[in-house]
């Protein structure tokens, strides 16, 4: 027999514990779900994380004490709302991952005309141990071996290579440069005097008397860590022999994480990563659009500004590029294409946004179909599946449980058709777009959707009567304009 698992997920047993800031709700499918409370109002000073000397000063605690000396006891909860955090630098993937350079900044005309597979150089010399026969699989035409490889002996520069085996997300160790860091320490300080509270009880006197004790402190504090931990060297990511190396292995070489382990770098040759690119997208279920990029890109700028108006034209680039995946363990690649940074990125926000704010109404209209088959037959169907977290799952497990099965359904996302087909993707967003509507206008006038924009770019959504004014500066979709959307 299976052993059996207790699990004690009612919010209402007396061992469930609930997280300050929250509780436990039902959702309209008939779920319970973990409910953030709203959240207080923190006032956040960031600090920039410029060597570990900063690790040797605890600012709230600091400047708490050196305000009780300056001040007395009455500023106990002065600094209870602020919120100190870090600010780092970046990791060696920002400088390594080029994947917009690869695939889209170069020019194509120009490369196709010269590269040949065969006189293709990337497995010469010392590199010929890490020509992979994946290559040849993966792409047949060109029948020859290319670099494909996690192994960090791609280069010869020792120093690159302990930084590389600390993974892409390895951030350089910098130097423990004392004043440097006295001059971060100050403008932190000066923040935290600069948050309301302070701001409100310190007179201009007081503050300078609490800042000058308090970079006294600091800076004792900075000396005595430097000097306990003088055996911290910088690593040299910016030297002129570790830049040239990173130059030299960008220029041949496509950096792209590893699946599974996306801290570890895969080394794939240049112009073979283009050519199984190209071939991808040379395939029956791409279409080739015969206008140029420059009057696509100034068509969906169009689109886009049309539908999330907020921050759609400011430095953002016009279109997609890919990225890729190498998954080891198959010996071949995922490809992405990557709306971060691009105009598209805003418009796939309101869409999401749209969809999750809809999802609740679909709910209710699952659970009423289910409760009315419940009824009739005696049985509940389940027809809302989607589960929004691991911990929606564990929630929701009966109390007592024997066993569990999970399984894996293969490119499940890339085998749904993105036409207008009966099964395609738009007809599974239109029926869920409808599905919203049938439970909203059988109960309320209310079936248009409206998107206020909070100062800080932030996106308020709320129901309307599709009939009433509307207000200019507001975003209002009603059924079709939120199809419109998502197509």
């Amino acid at each position: 027999m299976f052993p059996q698992i207790l699990v004690s997920c009612d919010a209402q047993d007396k061992q469930f514990d609930p997280i300050e800031g929250g509780c436990m709700i039902t959702l309209p499918s008939g779920r319970v779900a973990w409910k953030r409370g709203r959240p207080e109002r923190k006032e956040y000073v960031h600090v920039s994380y410029t060597s570990r000397l900063m690790e040797a000063v605890p600012f709230k605690r600091l400047v708490i004490n050196d305000l009780k000396t300056v001040i007395g006891e009455k500023i106990v909860d002065w600094l209870d709302d602020v919120v100190i955090g870090w600010r780092y630098c970046d990791p060696i993937g920002a400088k390594l991952c080029k994947s917009g350079q690869v695939f889209k900044k170069f020019k194509f005309v120009k490369w196709e005309a010269s590269y040949l597979p065969e006189c293709c150089q990337c497995g010469v010399g010392r590199h010929a141990e890490f020509l992979n026969p994946a290559a040849i699989r993966l792409l047949p035409a060109d029948g020859c071996l290319h670099v494909i490889t996690s192994d960090m002996g791609i280069t010869n520069n020792g120093q690159l290579q302990l930084m590389l085996n600390a993974g892409l997300n390895h951030i350089p160790m910098k130097a423990l440069n004392g004043s440097f860091a006295l001059e971060e320490v100050e403008q932190v300080v000066d923040c935290i005097l600069a948050t309301n509270r302070c701001d409100m009880e310190l007179s201009m006197e007081e503050e300078r008397k609490v800042k000058k004790v308090v970079m006294k402190s600091a800076e004792k504090g900075l000396k005595e860590y430097r000097t306990s931990h003088r055996h911290i060297t910088e690593e040299p990511f910016n030297n002129i022999a570790v830049r040239s190396e990173v130059e030299w292995l960008t220029k041949r070489f496509l950096v792209c994480p590893t699946d599974k382990a996306p801290h570890t770098p895969t080394f794939v040759r240049v112009n073979f990563i283009r050519r199984l690119a190209l071939a991808r997208v040379s395939r029956p279920d791409f279409v080739q659009l015969l206008e140029q990029p420059s009057t696509v890109a100034a068509q969906l700028k169009e689109v886009a500004t049309a539908i999330a108006p907020i921050g759609v034209t400011i430095e953002k680039m016009p279109l997609p590029h890919l990225m890729v995946v190498y998954k080891g363990h198959k010996e071949s690649f995922k490809w992405i294409t990557n709306t971060a940074g691009t105009m598209l990125s805003e418009v796939a926000n309101v869409c999401a946004c749209l969809r999750k704010f809809m999802s609740h109404d679909v709910q209710a209209l699952c659970a009423s179909k289910s409760d009315a088959i419940f009824n009739e037959h005696g049985v509940g169907p389940n027809y809302w599946w989607p589960i929004a977290s691991v911990g929606e799952f564990m929630a929701n497990l009966p109390r007592h449980v024997y066993s569990v099965f999970t399984g894996d359904i293969t490119r499940c996302f890339e085998t749904i058709p993105t036409d207008n087909s009966q099964d395609g993707l738009i007809s599974a967003i239109k029926f869920f777009v409808q599905s919203a509507m049938e439970w909203r206008r059988a109960r309320t006038t209310r079936d248009a959707i409206a998107i206020m924009i909070a100062a800080n770019d932030s996106l308020h959504l709320y129901w309307v009567d599709s009939m009433q004014n509307r207000d200019h500066e507001q975003l209002y979709f009603d059924e079709e304009g939120i199809v419109k959307a998502c197509e």
